[in-house]
């Protein structure tokens, strides 16, 4: 398979399985409270209502980082505009895919573990799925940008989170 074609199919993917999710509603955006949080405020004030197929590059590339601060709804809403984006305009996307990646990293601490946990745990099979093949992609496109480990271990919490057999 050419790595066009690669691209091309996990775009694919991308909005198949991601195809009905919709906006969560906007107290459902931010983990934390209105105004008790700064960045929480910001990724409410630029998400809320927003379906994640209409957001543009400069919407993402402002909030590089808002998958960080979003509810395990959110997260689930959000992520597949930041795979698309990656995947499509990987030397524009910065940080990007590192904060994707860094959310899926082992952690010994407990607090990390159970965010990662929540959120893993409201995608799909086929979400985690498509999850699994875009750090795939950055390992088969993108391997100079990324230590080998951190590629595998992302993976293994992927393979390891109990996604299997949960809904479509």
């Amino acid at each position: 398979m050419t790595e066009i074609n690669s691209m091309e199919l996990l775009l694919g993917r991308i909005n198949d399985v991601f195809g009905k999710e919709t906006a969560p509603p906007a107290d459902d955006v931010a983990y934390a409270p209105q105004g008790t949080h700064m960045e929480c405020d910001d990724v409410r004030r630029a998400f809320a209502g927003k379906d994640w197929r209409s957001l543009r590059a400069d919407d993402l590339l402002q909030n590089k980082e808002a998958l960080d601060f979003m509810t395990p709804r959110a997260f689930r809403s959000y992520l597949p505009a930041y795979l698309r984006f990656s995947v499509e305009h990987f030397t524009e996307s910065d940080v990007i895919p590192d904060t994707i990646l860094g959310i899926l990293l082992p952690t010994n601490d407990e607090q990390l573990k159970k965010w990662r946990k929540e959120r893993l745990d409201v995608l799909s099979t086929g979400q985690a799925s498509v999850l699994r093949a875009f750090v795939e992609f950055l390992r088969e496109r993108h391997r100079s940008e990324f230590d080998e480990e951190t590629l595998s271990a992302a993976i293994a919490e992927i393979d390891s989170a109990g996604i299997q057999g949960r809904r479509s």
